[in-house]
């Protein structure tokens, strides 16, 4: 079979991410399969609209019938039109589409204030369909339009070429012009407006094409980026001047942005600008590294991530980087955190103080890494099934946050937790966060389908805190200790700012978490209150100063949980009054324990407690 594969060339050119795992399908196709691939590439210079149009046109009248089939991925390179069109999606013009609200243009045109010389272009895009059949038209119409200097109405990203360029994409991305639909991560397959509606593309993460060598002595930070805003090498730069890391932090690549960005470091000798460097020097500068940062914003993918993990380097990523954190296990393979300064400052002294384990988690990213191959890309590009999937949507995703850990459940509060929220998992996605003892290892426990555990151990730190609080009380102190505790064991405020990130809803299991939580995730909060935890603390903890003072403690912080929570679910009737009585009337419901979910479907009565929080939450 002869394969082509149609892609827009830049204008400069430029060697990106996108030109290599271009250039390794096509030659992993011709070397790997019998059938033959050919990279057809057309100069495609987009700084102006007129540019960017032209390119459309070219592609849209790029005659491919010598090829068996044409796989493309980037715009304009899919106006091509062939019988059998494989869509392998890298990304649309994000400045129309994704990001063009950070441009504040106008969203929409306001047909009365066109100038006529424009009105048949927007009504014809208005009045129809986007259909191949229309193209002739619509470029004799835009030919005629671009004739008159209004250079207003096209602004480049603007509403009205915004618009325009909208109407191509959906000629040429639509159920009749392609064969089957792909993307190169989750992030990209989830975008608004990328895909027709009722497609949901197969996600085939790329594999990169850069050879590495064993891991070298791990000496400084390092990072490789073109040096523009979305990258964020200014965020990571300032994040590092907070910190006192007696380390390089080496810095490769070039951009708009070179210039600022040396000026922001020149105070900090640390900070080494590397410029442009080989293919060559990239792989020894990744094998000496301790770690990679790596926090663009939304990336595609992100293949400088891939190149690392697959150099047995842990990342530093955020939870708002987009498709690295598909392929990246936080806690297990580095740290991903709040796109902020602080956090990141945090994380970088964590991962230089702790050399032994950020080693190990390398290793763990590079046996991940080494699983991204070409295999299963080039079985879609090439068998002929087609890949158009009609799938339900991603179901909802639900955090839950303890104290203590729930699997193996053998007391009350275990029982409660594991049984309510497994049947809860049965409409949506439920993980358990939890704290278990310094000395036990770090597991992610698959306890149902669609039920997940997170052990995350406390720090030796945390742990010494925790003594010193029962030493002083006489009684038990896991969950008072864990008020400020928790802030003790930063992994655990990372892993919930990672799982944060996709929730729909974090509920907090008693109130002791509640600060770490709303320091990390500022979305919907639920409480779930197992008693009121100051009746039950005032019953037990000494009436001395020490004593009083830990009272008012858990007063204080479960107040702020029930007060901020949009719901709070009690065990009882009599839990709720009493909260009330303290706290102020707030809205609740009963999750008694002990009751029996019921096999009558929806019914929402309060003796059905998982269908309850089901109901409550609203539909999947």
């Amino acid at each position: 079979m002869k394969i082509g594969i149609i892609v827009p060339g830049s204008v400069p050119l430029v060697q990106g991410g996108a030109e290599r795992f271009w250039g390794g399908l096509c030659d992993h196709i011709n070397q790997d399969t019998s059938s033959c691939a050919e990279l057809v590439s057309l100069p495609s210079p987009e700084t102006k609209f007129i540019e960017l149009m032209g390119s459309y046109r070219r592609f849209s009248d790029l005659d491919v019938t010598r090829f068996d089939r044409v796989i493309s991925g980037k715009y304009p390179a899919w106006m091509v039109d062939h019988p059998d069109h494989t869509l392998y999606m890298v990304h649309k013009l994000r400045g129309v589409y994704d990001t063009y609200d950070l441009h504040s243009e106008a969203a929409s045109v306001t047909p009365r204030l066109i100038p006529g010389e424009v009105q048949f272009l927007e009504q014809l895009i208005t009045r129809n369909r986007p259909d191949r059949e229309i193209l002739s038209e619509f470029w004799q119409v835009l030919d005629e339009a671009l004739q008159f200097d209004l250079e207003d109405w096209f602004a480049f990203p603007g509403p009205l070429t915004r618009r325009v360029i909208h109407f191509l994409d959906a000629i040429g991305i639509n159920k009749k012009s392609i064969s089957r639909f792909c993307a190169i991560s989750k992030t990209v397959a989830q975008r608004e407006n990328y895909f027709p509606d009722a497609v949901v593309p197969l996600v085939l993460h790329p594999p990169t094409e850069l050879p590495v060598i064993a891991p070298t002595a791990n000496i400084y930070l390092f990072t490789v980026s073109r040096l523009d805003a979305p990258k964020r090498i200014d965020l990571l730069i300032r994040a590092f001047m907070d910190t006192e890391i007696n380390s390089e932090f080496r810095i490769a690549g070039t951009g708009p942005e070179q210039s600022s960005l040396k000026k922001l470091a020149s105070s900090d000798p640390r900070v080494i600008f590397m410029g442009e460097i080989s293919d060559q020097q990239l792989i020894q500068e990744y094998a000496g590294a301790a770690y990679v940062p790596f926090i663009p914003h939304d990336e595609d993918y992100g293949l400088v991530g891939i190149e690392a993990m697959l150099s047995a380097k842990a990342l530093l990523t955020t939870v708002d980087a987009g498709g690295i954190n598909e392929v990246f296990e936080q806690g297990q393979m580095g740290l991903s955190v709040c796109p902020e300064q602080a956090s990141l400052a945090q994380a970088m002294i964590w991962m230089s103080e702790h050399a032994l384990e950020v080693a190990e988690m390398g290793r763990a990213a590079r046996a991940r890494a080494i699983l991204i191959t070409w295999q299963k890309i080039l079985s879609v590009m090439i068998e002929e099934a087609s890949s158009i999937n009609y799938m339900p949507a991603p179901r909802k995703k639900c955090v839950v946050v303890l104290t203590f850990p729930v699997w193996p459940p053998q007391n009350g509060g275990q029982s409660r937790v594991y049984n309510l929220y497994k049947e809860v998992a049965r409409s949506y996605d439920v993980t358990l966060l939890s704290f278990v003892d310094f000395n036990k290892p770090a597991r992610e426990i698959e306890l149902s389908p669609g039920f997940t555990e997170i052990q995350v151990p406390k720090t030796l730190q945390h742990h010494r805190a925790e003594q010193n609080i029962a030493e002083l009380l006489k009684v038990p102190a896991g969950d008072i200790a864990a008020i400020n505790g928790s802030f003790l064991t930063p992994m655990y405020g990372y892993t919930l700012a990672y799982l944060g990130t996709g929730a729909d809803l974090v509920i907090a299991s008693h109130p002791y978490c509640y600060s770490v939580i709303r320091s990390v995730y500022k979305g919907r909060l639920w409480y779930e209150a197992h008693n009121v935890d100051y009746d039950i603390k005032k019953a037990i903890l000494p009436d001395t100063d020490i004593g009083r003072k830990w009272l008012q403690a858990v007063r204080h912080v479960e107040a702020e949980g029930y007060n901020d929570s949009e719901r709070t679910f009690t065990c009882s009737a009599d839990d709720t009054v009493r909260l009330k009585e303290l706290y102020g009337n707030r809205p609740t419901f009963v999750v008694p324990n002990g009751a029996r979910v019921m096999p009558w479907g929806d019914v929402c009565y309060t003796v059905l407690p998982a269908y309850v929080i089901v109901w409550v939450l609203g539909p999947n």
